[in-house]
């Protein structure tokens, strides 16, 4: 048997593969729109959010027996009201945070191997998706293997990237913006830090030791908040508003073609690992909370959000932000809901029910904040 701390490193795994995506790559633009300050602020209070929703799934998933993913949790909480209400969330989510990793994933490979090979941009984002449904037919322990070396070549390039970067950042980039952009970073930042669906996966990876869960999580938000914070300082720094939607092109026109080149292939790295989790993490709430069999359920991961690419989605990032502000919002709302129903349950333990109403309610008030912040702020 693997001991606590190898297993316990193991399952993030699957969260930084799950949360790490796209999203990191659209933050840079909308800090630079709104100002560093205040997208540090979205940062941090969306990522305290997402922690405090993480810990309340983790207490749900611990507390109940079986494989049920998110929808299914919440099923038997809510009800079936609060159970459709969970998945269209999910999969509103889910599905748009797919569509995202083929549009950004397929732009990083045209931008790697176009030059040599040919081939127009819709090519490579079908290639993307194509790779990455193979890995995702083998389930989480076949795309685990494939992250253990994709993290290897993401942490040399990221810090290839902050060293040639570091010596051009200029602090007057970080000024105080004006309040046009100011609600900009908060739905793109909660998206950020959607991975709700990875929490099922790391209480199997951690197996016997499945308590040390609200601490893997924990660890796991720490990590990518101080990752968000330091990408975005870096790309602002250098690009300033000059920032582009994907970072990189904004960054590239400061320090040269190589910076592109070696960008794409960090974005590479990282979109490729997320979409392959998360497909794997749509694939098991279909085939554990809905009986669909894995084929049909692997198929309708790479179909739905290939279909959506195809009838011409090209915006992402008011694609991640409304699938954060309103996806995520709900999610996590839900997860607020059944947290307090399962508290309320006459069989529930109270060594797992640790966190405090008043959290919750706060987390709540901000996924509730973000829902209507999208759709007010019309993006």
């Amino acid at each position: 048997m693997e001991d606590a701390r190898k297993v316990f490193w193991k399952s993030l795994r699957p969260f930084l593969g799950n949360v790490v995506g796209v999203g990191i790559f659209a933050l840079p633009y909308v800090v630079a729109q709104a100002g560093f300050g205040v997208g540090v602020l979205a940062i941090l209070l969306c990522g305290a959010a997402s922690l405090v929703a993480y810990l309340l799934y983790a207490d749900i998933a611990l507390h109940t027996s079986g494989h049920a993913r998110f929808v299914g949790l919440m099923r038997q909480y809510v009800g079936p009201f609060g159970g459709v209400l969970a998945a269209a969330a999910f999969f509103v989510s889910a599905f748009g945070t797919l569509v995202a990793y083929i549009l950004v994933g397929g732009s990083f490979a045209h931008v790697l191997f176009a030059p040599i090979v040919g081939g127009g941009l819709l090519l490579y984002r079908v290639l993307f998706l194509l790779f990455g449904a193979v890995a995702m037919f083998g389930g989480m322990l076949t795309v685990m293997r494939v992250q253990k070396y994709i993290i290897a070549a993401y942490l040399v390039l990221v810090a290839l990237m902050v060293v040639l970067a570091a010596p051009h950042v200029d602090v007057a980039n970080f000024a105080v913006r004006g309040s046009q952009f100011a609600l900009l970073p908060f739905g793109v930042a909660l998206f950020a830090f959607n991975g709700f669906g990875a929490v099922p996966e790391m209480r199997d990876v951690l197996g016997r030791h499945k308590h040390l869960l609200p601490r893997a999580l924990t660890v796991g938000v720490g990590i990518v908040a101080a990752l968000y914070i330091a990408f975005a300082a870096i790309v602002v720094g250098v690009s300033g508003l000059g920032t582009s939607q994907e970072a990189l092109y904004g960054l590239a026109q400061v320090l040269g073609p190589a910076m592109l080149v070696i960008g794409s292939a960090i974005g590479l790295c990282t979109v490729g690992s997320a979409f392959m989790t998360h497909g794997v993490v749509t694939i098991n709430t279909l085939t554990y909370d809905y009986r669909v069999r894995y084929f049909s359920a692997w198929a309708i991961a790479v179909l739905i959000p290939f279909a959506v690419v195809l009838l011409g989605s090209t915006d992402f990032v008011s694609v991640i932000n409304i699938t954060g502000g309103i996806g995520g919002g709900l999610m996590g709302l839900v997860l607020v809901t059944a947290y307090e129903k399962m508290r309320l349950h006459p069989h529930a333990s109270k060594n797992l029910l640790t966190i405090p109403q008043w959290l919750v309610f706060l987390a709540g008030v901000v996924f509730l904040a973000n829902i209507v912040l999208v759709v007010v702020d019309g993006k």
